[in-house]
């Protein structure tokens, strides 16, 4: 696993943790990682928010490597806004 961590390291934004990996396909691998950070700012009124909501899971279909489809499922928290009570999920980087 720990040759894994250092690929996830060239693979995987800088944001995301590893939580596991599996080859789902000869040419498919599949990576599931959660974002690692300690609060999110609301996109309305621009507050820190620390009390998370919920979690989701989102699939996303990312660069392939070596002609290799590579597919995130990323766990994503949903924040609730202390300020304006709105809800919003945390962005990750330059995934949608």
């Amino acid at each position: 696993m720990s040759q894994w961590n250092t690929n996830s390291r060239f693979i995987l934004l800088l944001e995301l943790k590893l939580l596991s990996h599996w080859q789902a396909h000869r040419f498919r691998t599949r990576y599931r990682v959660e974002k690692e950070s300690e609060f999110e700012v609301c996109p309305k009124c621009a507050t820190k928010n620390f009390s998370v909501h919920d979690r989701r899971w989102v699939k996303v279909k990312y660069q392939p490597i070596r002609g290799s489809g590579v597919y995130l499922q990323i766990l994503k928290r949903r924040f609730r806004c202390a300020n304006c009570k709105s809800v919003f999920t945390e962005p990750v980087g330059q995934v949608l």
